[in-house]
């Protein structure tokens, strides 16, 4: 197991994600400089690093309005080398939900990434619907949602 720490989320972090074995130079169809800016502007954001300073992770919530955020994660290509992930996400999700009185975090998530679904449904996030055509190209995404009981 490799130890993992979180840092105040910078751009730079995103494009550094190992993802695809260096093929970063879009996701889903824009250019990965967007998502880097627009994740640092949408809401609270972290960097999770291991002890060799490696971008293991990026996450945050952007916030929608107030008491709702949209959450989003974007993992190396190696993330099951880091068993710890799951704990410090679900850290930080209660962190934000705490700092921003959310009552719901969604998530939209590809279901044919059966690792993200596993991942999600792990933090306690609950199917809520299969969305039609609603990604890039027209590609069905569900939402998952985390609620306040």
């Amino acid at each position: 197991m490799r130890s993992l720490r979180i840092e105040k989320y910078n751009p730079n972090d995103y494009l550094d994600i190992d993802v695809h074995g260096g093929e970063v130079e879009a996701r889903e169809d824009q250019p990965v400089q967007y998502f880097a800016r627009y994740h640092n502007i949408g809401g609270p954001a972290m960097t999770v690093k291991d002890a060799l300073n490696t971008v293991v992770a990026c996450g945050g919530v952007t916030l929608l309005w107030p008491g709702t955020g949209e959450a989003w994660l974007v993992v190396c290509r190696q993330v099951k080398q880091y068993i710890g992930l799951l704990r410090v996400c679900r850290i930080g999700l209660e962190i934000v939900k705490k700092n921003h009185n959310l009552k719901r975090i969604q998530a939209v998530i590809d279901p044919r990434r059966e690792e993200a679904v596993r991942f999600v449904t792990h933090l306690g996030f609950e199917f809520e619907a299969l969305m039609k055509q609603y990604g890039p190209k027209g590609v069905d995404k569900c939402m998952y949602a985390l609620t306040e009981d």
